[in-house]
């Protein structure tokens, strides 16, 4: 029954489609579509050439010596560090350490920071 039924669909369905191409309106012929011409191109005139002056070179006298920038001065370790641990243990308050492990925290911060801060102090 339902091979019936499927069968029955292809036929309906391609009979129609076989109706509208036999009996359709017929297709348009194309319109042919005309090229426009480009412009001529415009006249290229030479632009007349300068003659080539050679022009003296001033003479640049060094009066005064190049002032060389002092070099910035050297960071402040110490201070850096200790905001860095007092930072920490403020973190520390605030999520409930106690004061022994706020003291730990600020000792091993300010050893550690100063360890990988100052050059002669690396091992």
């Amino acid at each position: 029954m339902r091979v019936i039924a499927v069968l029955a669909a292809a036929l309906l369905l391609s009979s129609c489609s076989w109706l509208h191409r036999e009996f359709g309106p017929p297709p348009l012929p194309p319109t042919p579509v005309a090229k426009p011409t480009p412009p001529p191109p415009p006249e290229v005139k030479p632009h007349p050439v300068a003659p080539h002056v050679e022009r003296p070179v001033p003479q640049v006298q060094n009066s005064a010596p190049v002032a060389v920038p002092p070099p910035p001065p050297a960071p402040d370790y110490n201070a850096r560090c200790r905001e860095m641990a007092s930072n920490r243990v403020t973190d520390a308050k605030q999520l409930g350490a106690s004061l022994a492990d706020q003291a730990r925290i600020q000792n091993d911060t300010y050893k550690d920071c100063m360890a990988q801060s100052v050059p002669a102090l690396r091992p």
